[in-house]
């Protein structure tokens, strides 16, 4: 697992736990866990499932672009008002890129790319302080980057909602 993913789910991790977006018994499993924990394991896995998540496959992006286009802010709008429908605590707007250019320009348009997302949230009467923007670049890939098709895939946003 790479550093950048690594400190992804840590940040995450931290974030729901700071923010009381976890139950308490949660908590206690993770504190039971650490207790277990022995000495020859490396770390312990925690996995927190979020309340809602929503995979933005229509809002793409260009190369090198957090432009979004008209369709896309629909796609956005209607989004939002699912968020809306629901009890929420936070969310994360996950920006993501194809592997062209450096790690630190696709941290840079991934980042732009969220927050791209989250101003339009925003816009649809989405609680500012309760959007979280996630720059993730190209460590979480769901298509290969090998073709320019799997490159398009990999320009998007994802949302989960907690």
């Amino acid at each position: 697992m790479n550093r950048a993913f690594k400190l992804f789910c840590f940040f995450t991790a931290a974030v729901l736990l700071l923010s009381g977006c976890v139950s308490d018994g949660f908590k206690q499993r993770i504190r039971q866990q650490e207790a277990k924990k022995t000495s020859n394991s490396s770390a312990i896995v925690v996995v927190i499932i979020p309340r809602l998540e929503i995979e933005l496959y229509r809002v793409t992006f260009a190369t090198d672009s957090d432009v979004l286009s008209k369709s896309s802010q629909k796609e956005i709008a209607h989004a939002a008002a699912k968020i809306k429908a629901i009890d929420y605590k936070q969310i994360f707007v996950i920006g993501h890129t194809d592997n062209i250019g450096s790690f630190e320009v696709n941290e840079r348009l991934s980042k732009k790319r969220a927050q791209a997302v989250a101003d339009l949230f925003m816009v649809h009467g989405l609680t500012a302080d309760k959007i979280q923007v996630v720059p993730a670049a190209y460590t979480r890939p769901v298509a290969d980057n090998a073709t320019k098709e799997g490159r398009r895939k990999n320009r998007r946003v994802n949302i989960e909602v907690y």
